[in-house]
């Protein structure tokens, strides 16, 4: 019963084509001068008949001529029905196909301009001068006073080295100072007025946004405390996710086009700065670096990015548009043209592709012509005719040829 079903479900689908795109091409071919060699049945090529009549189904048989003979699963279609149709075609083309990897990231701080600030020494917070986060700070500004006992001691005992007039013990006083994070500016006033100050304050090294800030005044602080960091936005970085099999495409210097959904109508250009070397056992991805001037602030930290790598392979390949080929359960095809009214459904094998292009690793050569659109209807056409032969008995065959020599 299932056979029979897929019969007659193939011959209702084929008679649809086979009428349209078989038998007007068939008798379009017709030359006053050539003679047929035979006429078949439009839903069956197997049915042949050695002069005009009909098919089984009642359909008139088509002639079949020495230069539109083709093979079992190539389809006929004159040059009128081709511009009906819609068809287009385009060429296999031998080169360096451009390939991009597309796709997201996000916004991150330049790590090599983000400063974290701490004590040297422990003591007690006396006044924060920046009073949250986002503050500006200029180098050189101020950050936090504090009072520390190891400090005001470390300045007696300068204080006394220089009263003293030891070249040698105010060399090593003044050093134990700078180390406990007094500036030489500092240094050199308490050299002068010679007198201890109670409390002490540190200044900012750098410029900068206010990134963390985790102390408020009269806060005990140690060494190991973060006070805060101070982030320089003038340049930022874009850490991007690429999967795993598009890893080995990327290389360092690559040229990177960017846009960012919150920034409409901008573009960045910039160059791929680092490829991280561990693969992320979760996502299967590799992350990559692309560093982006900021002067102007435009770009802020956790921004969402869309990111394309222009990826090129370096040797040659064949390929095809990506609208030629036509995917399946069973592999990949293409339909490809054989002459001006001939088209034949093949099997191809595809490698690496690109958003316009892919690539054709065997099954065509360079220089012919694939269907890019309209393919699927002789495709469909070209695998009817060939489930009809397999499911054609080989005494079937004989008794055509043999009604042939009868008729």
């Amino acid at each position: 019963m299932k056979t029979i079903a897929l019969i007659f479900l193939s011959a209702s689908v084929g008679f649809g084509i086979a009428w349209f795109t078989v038998q007007p091409s068939m008798s379009s071919t017709t030359n006053d001068e050539a003679q047929p060699l035979y006429w078949v049945a439009p839903m069956d090529p197997n049915y042949r008949r050695d002069k005009p009549g009909q098919s089984p189904m009642g359909m008139d048989l088509v002639p079949v001529y020495e230069d539109n003979k083709n093979d079992d699963n190539a389809v006929t279609i004159n040059p009128s029905m081709q511009h009906n149709l819609g068809l287009q075609l385009s060429p296999v083309v031998f080169g360096i196909l451009p390939q991009y990897i597309n796709t997201t990231g996000y916004i991150q701080f330049d790590e090599e301009k983000l400063g974290h600030v701490h004590s040297r020494v422990e003591g007690w917070v006396e006044k924060l001068y920046p009073s949250a986060v986002g503050d500006f700070i200029q180098q050189g500004d101020p950050l936090y006073s504090i009072y520390s006992p190891a400090l005001v001691n470390a300045q007696d005992e300068y204080v006394s080295a220089l009263n003293s007039g030891n070249a040698r013990l105010i060399k090593v006083s003044a050093k134990r100072l700078t180390l406990l994070g007094l500036s030489q500016q500092q240094l050199a006033q308490l050299k002068k007025t010679r007198k201890v100050e109670q409390t002490t304050t540190l200044y900012s090294h750098h410029s900068g946004y206010i990134n963390k800030l985790n102390i408020r005044d009269g806060m005990y602080i140690r060494p190991d405390t973060e006070t805060l960091s101070i982030a320089d936005l003038s340049s930022v970085w874009l850490i991007a996710e690429v999967f795993e099999r598009q890893s080995m495409l990327l290389k360092k210097g690559q040229k990177v086009l960017i846009t960012i959904d919150s920034l409409p109508g901008q573009q960045w250009q910039a160059e791929l700065d680092y490829i991280y070397p561990i693969l992320n056992p979760r996502s299967r991805t590799v992350q990559v670096r692309i560093v982006l001037d900021n002067t102007n602030n435009l770009l802020k930290p956790n921004m969402f990015a869309s990111v394309s790598i222009e990826a090129s392979a370096e040797k040659k390949t064949l390929s095809v548009p990506r609208s030629a080929v036509i995917r399946g359960g069973h592999g990949d095809r293409v339909v490809k043209q054989i002459n001006e009214t001939q088209f034949q459904s093949t099997a191809v094998i595809t490698g690496v592709e690109n958003g316009q292009f892919i690539e054709i690793t065997k099954g065509l050569t360079e220089g012919e012509k694939v269907v890019t659109s309209g393919q699927f209807l002789i495709d469909s056409e070209s695998n009817i005719d060939s489930e009809l032969a397999k499911m054609t008995p080989p005494e079937t065959s004989e008794q055509n040829r043999g009604h042939q020599h009868h008729d």
